[in-house]
């Protein structure tokens, strides 16, 4: 019985110990922790602005491609000249 005592003040205090060091951790000033929030919802702004600008851009680029490919058909059934495909794709002959 004195042995579990013993054990179990140790795990006890161990855990004291564990929560007294995450209590430290959080006691930050909170004009700290509001720039760190700051910059991080910064960070996360500049990220999300950047991923929308590709996503504009790959679906341009799809436009363009999709574009093409009507004008390539049209010139394969012959609805279209070749002069006319030419001007279409901006090619200079």
């Amino acid at each position: 019985m004195y042995r579990s005592l013993i054990a179990s003040k140790k795990t006890a205090s161990k855990r004291n110990l564990e929560a007294e060091r995450k209590r430290n951790k959080k006691e930050k000033s909170w004009s700290n922790q509001r720039d760190a929030k700051l910059k991080k919802a910064k960070k996360r702004a500049k990220k999300e602005e950047k991923s929308e600008l590709e996503r504009a851009k790959e679906a341009q680029d799809l436009e363009e491609l999709e574009k093409d490919a009507k004008l390539i058909k049209k010139r394969k059934k012959g609805k279209i000249t070749e002069k006319e495909l030419e001007d279409e794709f901006g090619i200079d002959v």
